[in-house]
């Protein structure tokens, strides 16, 4: 009886722990609260600001830039606002504008006035039980369950051998995934492309296709291959991912760029989905391949890349083939097999940069075995060709190796040489659980990696499989990578790579999930029905996830779950409604039904071309004039506080001179200096003001009203109007740099103040313990 009253217990806080870890770094389980926002506790943003309010609101998971966990929505009068990372355009432009920052909401109308006297009800929908505490102890008992269903297992002995089919159907099995796996990258190409249509896409107007943002990047390795002139090609940023315009050429000079790069992501991807899974049935077992071949059809990562014509095509199945390499070296005894697989695997990285993940791997793999030397040669085998390759670059080709792309990863780690606080690192500390299973989720679109959690738990009632040395080594070095980036001291390169904001990163640890998952699939026993409802259970809603993730931009977004995992993956702009408003403009088009954007173009005359060139030029004026406005705005503000500051130092100047006169009287009472004495070592409140608090009491601009500019003296064109901004900005810099060196003076006037004050009172006791005469 207690026997079964534990395993009750531990599968109860089994099952609340994985729907709570769910709800906090996977997508919202519950239903979501509404929280209404009264006008009385809204106040304005800044008194400089005109039309940003604030709203303290502690309630739910904030962003803090690179990292984005807020979930909030911020509704007016039932109308959906646009959520921003951070407060700047809130602050400039308004409108239906909102950012979720630590402890407040930053907000403004729609129209720009007050909500609190416009008469709208505003209100925010926020995740239920979605907090850092309650996320972080739910994993730590999931985490904790899972061990102890090891323990209490242990020594149940192994399990009954796997049901095996009487008639192998592998070959319908493999046919029949590699079709839904070619039919889920199809359906995100041409309109539908999630790596273009979930930021500000480049669109071909004869075909109404979005690419991403980047394309011409991509387009001009092909360029390069092609042998065009050097000037097109010259400093192009992807230089050392070379692999794939080589592998592509063929096609894209027959059929064009896109087409035929888009057929070549196509051939490559369906090559290694088959390859893999024919190598892992031949190494792990059929059942283990058919469990891998139908979870990888419906994996969105490959078809979040597969429909474009970029080297990140090139991800889905080298990670593969990089996984099967680390297998393969784990067993390799000869030397030539060791390096023919580290050669191959450094060819591929000239596709991607994935040797940060494998070659470390490799490394732990070869001495897990006990095989220093083999994991040092093949190692420097592995690096051996990007590193020809980078050489070729640099001495044949005269290209710079470091650029806003290739410099990120070194730049982090320059930094670490930044010495830091005790409390900064403990901040980066603190949050590193948080964003660690944000990450862990996101990098794999959610329900891969929550099928392996259940699939944890599930391992020692079940199969009771061990981890092998090629997936202990993957995620490591994962985790490695994730703890590199995020521990270090700042941001130094372009972009920064901390944080969840760009968990696609961490997309090549997937096959050390799936590959662990197939094992056990492998080695299942027959199972009772409960057991077997369960588990069906299971792989269902894993395999809906998915499928809604990957047929979402074809199926307009059911339950937004696309939209939620597409900037979980790679959150790589702040408006999310981008993803729904390109659907709508570009419609849902693969390739193959092309639609001529131009058609639908109106053909303005040249009078309606300059009209629209001048309204966007008075927009862009306009823009400028309330920048300019908010300027002049924070230079009054502060103009104020160094008035304020004056009163505070003239205070304190009168203060220290009493202090000072009150001490001379005691001199003179104890008979150490005479009163002629003491009248000639006086000093007036002028001689007490602290020096660089001078600057603020003696400026005689302080006291003249705010000067107005005269009618018609308002720059008319954008050039003016930028220069005036300028000289505008200068000047709020020089008052920024006077008001911080009169805040410094003051807290050292204070503490000046202090001192004598206590050396003040010191004396008045001495004089106080005399004995009276």
């Amino acid at each position: 009886m207690r026997a079964d009253a534990v395993r009750w217990a531990l599968s109860a806080a089994t099952v609340v722990s994985f729907v709570l870890v769910l709800q906090n770094f996977a997508l919202d389980i519950f239903p979501d609260q509404r929280v209404h926002i009264p006008p009385e506790l809204m106040r304005p943003y800044s008194s400089a600001t005109r039309f940003a309010y604030v709203f303290d609101y502690d309630g739910s998971e904030p962003d803090l830039w690179p990292s984005t966990r807020s979930r909030v929505s911020l509704t007016e009068d039932g109308q959906p606002y646009n959520r921003l990372r951070n407060a700047d355009e809130v602050i400039l432009v308004g409108g239906n504008r909102f950012t979720h920052e630590p402890g407040r909401i930053v907000f403004s109308s729609y129209d720009n006035t007050d909500p609190r006297t416009n008469g709208r009800s505003y209100d925010l929908t926020t995740p239920t039980l979605y907090l850092p505490a309650i996320g972080d102890s739910a994993m730590a008992v999931f985490l904790g369950c899972a061990v102890a269903w090891y323990f209490l297992c242990r020594n149940a002995g192994p399990p009954t051998a796997a049901e095996r089919p009487g008639v192998s159907r592998w070959r319908w099995h493999l046919l029949g995934a590699t079709l839904v796996f070619i039919l889920g990258i199809y359906c995100n190409t041409g309109s539908l492309a999630p790596y273009a249509i979930t930021s500000s896409p480049t669109v071909d107007p004869s075909t109404g296709y979005a690419y991403n943002q980047d394309h011409p990047h991509f387009r001009v390795l092909f360029d390069f291959v092609d042998g065009k002139d050097r000037k097109v090609w010259d400093k192009a940023q992807f230089l050392r991912r070379i692999l794939y315009p080589v592998l592509a050429w063929p096609l894209m000079k027959l059929l064009g760029f896109e087409p035929g790069g888009v057929l070549t992501s196509f051939i490559l991807n369906a090559a290694g989905f088959v390859a893999a899974l024919i190598l892992l049935r031949r190494w792990v077992g059929e059942r283990a391949a058919i469990f891998s071949g139908w979870l990888l059809a419906l994996y969105p990562a490959a078809a979040y890349w597969g429909g474009l014509p970029y080297t990140h095509a090139l991800i889905f199945p080298s990670c593969l083939f990089l996984m099967l390499g680390l297998m393969r070296l784990s067993t390799a005894r000869d030397a030539w097999s060791l390096a023919a697989v580290s050669l191959a695997m450094g060819v591929v990285y000239l596709g991607y940069d994935l040797g940060l993940l494998y070659i470390p791997a490799a490394v732990i793999v070869l001495c897990w075995r006990r095989r220093p030397l083999a994991a040092a040669a093949s190692a420097i085998i592995q690096a051996a060709p990007i590193a020809i390759w980078m050489g070729v670059l640099t001495w044949v080709l005269h290209q710079p190796l470091q650029n806003r792309n290739s410099s990120i990863f070194s730049s982090v780690f320059s930094v670490y040489v930044d010495r830091m606080g005790l409390a900064w690192w403990w901040q980066r500390v603190v949050h590193l659980p948080d964003y660690g299973f944000d990450i862990f989720f996101a990098s794999n679109f959610i329900f891969i990696p929550a099928l392996f959690l259940v699939v944890l738990v599930l391992n020692p009632l079940t199969s009771r499989i061990g981890f092998r040395i090629t997936e202990v080594a993957l995620l490591a070095s994962g985790l490695a990578l994730y703890l590199f980036l995020n521990l270090a001291p700042n941001d130094a390169s372009t972009w920064p790579m901390r944080g969840t904001w760009i968990a696609r990163i961490y997309q090549p640890i997937f096959p050390a999930l799936v590959l662990y998952m197939a094992r056990w699939w492998q080695d299942l026993p027959p199972l009772s029905r409960p057991w077997r409802i369960l588990v069906v259970l299971v792989l269902a809603a894993t395999s809906l996830g998915n499928a809604l993730v990957l047929f979402g931009p074809i199926l307009d977004d059911p339950g937004g779950i696309s939209k939620f995992a597409f900037y979980q993956f790679y959150d790589h702009t702040a408006a999310h409604f981008l993803y729904a408003a390109n659907r709508a403009a570009l419609g849902r088009r693969p390739i193959g039904f092309p639609r001529d954007m131009r058609a639908v173009i109106h053909e303005a005359s040249p009078e309606e071309i300059l009209a629209q060139k001048k309204a966007l030029m008075d927009q862009d004026l306009g823009d400028l004039r309330g920048i300019r406005g908010a300027t002049e705005d924070n230079v009054k503000s502060l103009m104020d506080v160094e008035k304020a500051f004056r009163q505070v130092g003239r205070a304190l100047a009168e203060a220290r001179s009493a202090i000072y006169a009150r001490k001379l009287a005691i001199s003179v009472g104890r008979g150490e200096i005479t009163a002629t004495d003491a009248k000639r070592q006086a000093k007036g409140v002028d001689d007490f003001v602290w020096p660089e608090l001078r600057k603020v009491l003696d400026d005689p601009s302080l006291d003249l009203p705010p000067a107005k500019p005269a009618p018609g003296a308002e720059p008319g064109n954008i050039p003016d109007m930028n220069a005036a901004l300028v000289a505008d900005s200068k000047k709020l810099v020089e008052v920024q740099r006077e008001v911080s060196q009169a805040q410094g003076a003051l807290g050292a006037a204070e503490a000046d103040l202090a001192s004598a004050e206590v050396e003040l009172g010191r004396l008045d006791k001495e004089e106080a313990a005399k004995p009276a005469h």
